[in-house]
This record gives C-alpha cells, sequence and structure tokens, in this order.
C-alpha cells in the first residue's frame, strides 16, 4: 500500500513495444503473435516508468500463460475525453462468471482444474489493480470462459 509513485511522462506505445520485445521468445515458444493496435492520438501518460513497465508486463504475460498452444494476443489503445484505455485481449481461456468479481482479490486464484503448468500465487492482478489506482487509473476485465479475456486500463493523459 506505500509504494511510492515518480511520475514522469510516459509514451504508452513505446512502453508497450518495448514489453512486447521483451516477451518475444515467449511469444515464439508459443508458435503466435502479439498484434498491436495503437490508435489512440493522445498515448502520454504522467506515471512511474517501473511501475508501469510491471503492470503491462504482468498483463502480457497472464495473456501468453493461459492461452491455448497458438497464441494470439492483441493490444490496443485508443483516446478520447482526456484520456487513454489500453486493451489486452486474449483468446485463451477466459474467466467464468462467478471468479471474474474476485480476480483482484489478494491471493485468489482460479482453478485451471487439470492444467499444472500455470504457475503463480495470485497475487499478480492485485498488484497490478494496486498500482493501477496509485496511478488514478482503473482497470476493467471483459471475458467469457473458453473465449479469452480483455483487461481494459484507463487512465489521464497529460
Amino acid at each position: 500500500e506505500k509504494v511510492n509513485i515518480k511520475n514522469q511522462p510516459i509514451d504508452v506505445h513505446v512502453l508497450l513495444e518495448k514489453i512486447t520485445e521483451v516477451f518475444r521468445v515467449n511469444i515464439e515458444s508459443k508458435k503466435g503473435a502479439v498484434h498491436m493496435n495503437f490508435k489512440a492520438e493522445d498515448h502520454v501518460i504522467s506515471g512511474d516508468p517501473e511501475h508501469l513497465k510491471n503492470i503491462f508486463s504482468n498483463l502480457l504475460d497472464n495473456a501468453i500463460k493461459y492461452s491455448p498452444d497458438v497464441l494470439d494476443v492483441t493490444v490496443s489503445t485508443q483516446s478520447g475525453n482526456g484520456k487513454i484505455e489500453i486493451a489486452f485481449t486474449d483468446k485463451g481461456l477466459g474467466i467464468a462468471p462467478e471468479h471474474q468479481p474476485h480476480i483482484f482479490e489478494k491471493f485468489y486464484r482460479v482453478s485451471t482444474g487439470d492444467v499444472h503448468n500455470v504457475k503463480g500465487f495470485g497475487i499478480g492482478l492485485n498488484y497490478v489493480h494496486l498500482l493501477v489506482r496509485k496511478h488514478q487509473g482503473n482497470i476493467f476485465l471483459k471475458s467469457k470462459l473458453g473465449k479469452g479475456a480483455t483487461f481494459i486500463l484507463t487512465f489521464k493523459t497529460v
């Protein structure tokens, strides 16, 4: 809770491209692709570069981990009314409606049944939620079981 945010201007598009490059080996190992669909005209926000990197990395890592054998992820942006919206969309497992209200809770994990290759402690999305809020942003989930998930973040632009 006592995270210090060192605000500076951050170009969201540049940061997202750098993070995707870091994950290139993971993406290629799943024979997949991450599509960048940047439509935001205003894509500079005030934020902490390290924390924003961690937020975006966590969401991209989850999209990769919970996707089927062939990865298909889209990272998109759009802007308007002084805000930028950043969406991470995958075509993975999806999240059942009964789990969706709890996914940002600390230590909450959705059971993957017989899938034991997805490791974690249930703190990633809680951390993401906390840091998005520390940046005066919001995060939402849209998901259908078996159809994938979209995590949507909104931040004020500068």
